[in-house]
């Protein structure tokens, strides 16, 4: 449907300019109706339907006839038009909105920003401090100032610091596809959740604690969701997909990063971005986007950082580096489960004589391919598996090549358990025995 604001405040001037009752403006209206709001739903026309005749009858008022005046009574000279009446301007606003697309039934997808905003105390430490908590959304703009999407994202302002300008944190999660609950409720946030450390977290309700661990103390913070997390969604024509890109997902952040700032009057402060995982490639990635656009930051935090992707998926055809670097932190994961066939005292000295190894006859051996000679191969095998506790037979059919997911499913298969990806002391039941990688997990 084709925006009609411009019709509708153009019939409501014309009836009134030159005297057409209310009656009249209906039937105006009704045309108007036929021409322009063929596909708007039955209960959307009635409601605009209901709008337009009081929008045109009040700025539409036939002007009062002379005592004893007549029907055939000559008409009054024509008088300069007026503006347009507050109902005029107003219908035509609603009109302006275009349905359309899959969504007919939200006819008025007007995007707004919403906000709660709560006060609270935190002690810390032995310190202790008041600071205000905003949870909302912002809606940003393309470079047209056309409304795009609406970021979610949770604010804490520290109510009593001193001396200088307080810095600013942004945050957030990696994924690509997470939300910032993580960091929010796990490491940065004022408040943590209390769980089983290694072990299973139970259905809720979950214990909320003073986080020791939090920045609130030296930084006021912003957890962010991207689109498509948490309550950041597309708005609009626009879908969440349409971000779900490296470039929009990095050109959405940064929008909402300058207008936070602007909306919140904190350009003078030192500003900080922290991303853990994905979240160090699309830091840096933003950090330089905004850096072009006169935006500067004064310090960038990567947690876990993904921003060598060749060093963390082994997947990749003829990328034999993950491998080598793997290795160190397999030895570390089957020394804390006991998996290893001699078991070390210490974990440091045992660490330093496997990244030696990695870095050098390991890496050497996988360098040499189809071409490395048998003997070679199988002193390679009895080393990892010295290393890793997997058994030789098995690393020599992995072509000494064991992927992250293989070796989480087989470190423990024989008790039926797999390890966690993110953090090895999580263990959970093998949801296929028969499987050669774990697809999921257990943390």
């Amino acid at each position: 449907m084709r925006s009609c604001g411009c019709y509708c405040v153009f019939e409501a001037r014309h009836a009134r300019d030159h005297g057409i009752s209310a009656r009249g403006a209906g039937a105006v209206q009704s045309s108007l109706g036929e021409a322009h709001m063929s596909n708007w739903r039955s209960a959307g026309s009635i409601a605009l339907a209901g709008v337009l005749n009081w929008a045109v009858a009040a700025g539409a008022q036939e002007p009062p006839r002379a005592e004893g005046a007549t029907e055939a009574a000559k008409p009054q000279p024509a008088r300069a038009p007026e503006p347009p009446s507050a109902q005029a301007v107003l219908l035509g606003q609603l009109c302006k909105i275009d349905i359309k697309g899959e969504k007919k039934d939200q006819w008025m997808r007007l995007p707004k920003a919403e906000s709660s905003v709560t006060q609270h105390h935190l002690t810390v430490g032995g310190r202790s401090f008041d600071y205000t908590a905003t949870a909302g959304t912002l809606i940003i703009r393309d470079d047209e100032d056309k409304p795009i999407a609406s970021i979610g994202y949770v604010a804490y302002v520290r109510h009593d610091a001193k001396g200088g300008v307080r810095p600013l944190m942004f945050a957030f999660n990696g994924g690509p596809g997470s939300s910032s609950l993580w960091l929010h409720m796990g490491v940065l946030g004022p408040k943590r959740v209390v769980v089983s450390d290694p072990g299973p977290t139970p259905a809720g309700p979950y214990r909320t604690v003073d986080n020791e661990f939090g920045v609130l103390d030296k930084s006021d913070l912003v957890m962010i969701d991207p689109v498509g997390t948490g309550l950041a969604h597309a708005v609009c024509d626009h879908k969440d997909d349409e971000f779900f890109g490296v470039d929009p997902d990095i050109d959405s952040l940064s929008r909402f990063i300058m207008q936070y700032v602007s909306d919140n009057n904190r350009w003078t402060s030192p500003k900080y971005l922290l991303g853990e995982s994905y979240g160090t490639t699309r830091g840096a990635a933003i950090v330089n986007y905004l850096r072009e656009r006169a935006f500067a930051f004064n310090g960038l935090i990567l947690v876990s950082v993904a921003t060598d992707l060749e060093a963390i998926f082994a997947e990749l055809p003829g990328n034999d580096r993950p491998y080598a670097v793997y290795l160190p932190a397999y030895a570390a994961v089957a020394w804390y489960h006991h998996m290893l066939p001699t078991q070390p005292a210490a974990l440091e000295p045992f660490l330093t004589e496997v990244r030696a190894y990695a870095a050098g006859p390991f890496t050497a051996a996988l360098l040499k391919g189809d071409a490395i000679p048998d003997a070679e191969r199988e002193a390679v095998a009895g080393k990892m598996h010295e290393y890793t506790g997997l058994p030789a037979e098995y690393l020599k059919a992995a072509n000494l090549r064991v992927a992250q997911g293989a070796f989480t499913h087989e470190l423990l298969k024989a008790q039926h358990k797999t390890v966690g990806r993110l953090d090895a002391r999580f263990v959970g039941a093998t949801m296929d025995p028969l499987e050669k990688y774990s697809d999921y997990d257990p943390q």
